[in-house]
């Protein structure tokens, strides 16, 4: 899936497995889909910036509450 622009509708999703070599290039995936979304639903950049550090702050406490 990486670099795929084609449509992520779920029917055109396809599974990928990643290794564990390749876990940091897995998160900038995820990282850029999660800006480029923020871009296109936001006014500014400042806006999708703050999306963005409160998307990932959100992520965070989950993650340290498992």
């Amino acid at each position: 899936m990486e670099g795929d622009k084609a449509d992520s509708s779920p029917s055109t999703i396809t599974q990928c497995t990643w290794t564990f070599n390749q876990y940091w290039s897995y998160i900038d995936v995820l990282l850029g889909e999660l800006r480029d979304d923020a871009k296109k639903n936001t006014s500014t950049t400042q806006a999708a910036e703050e999306f963005v550090k409160q998307c990932v702050s959100l992520l965070l406490e989950f993650c340290a509450l498992i």
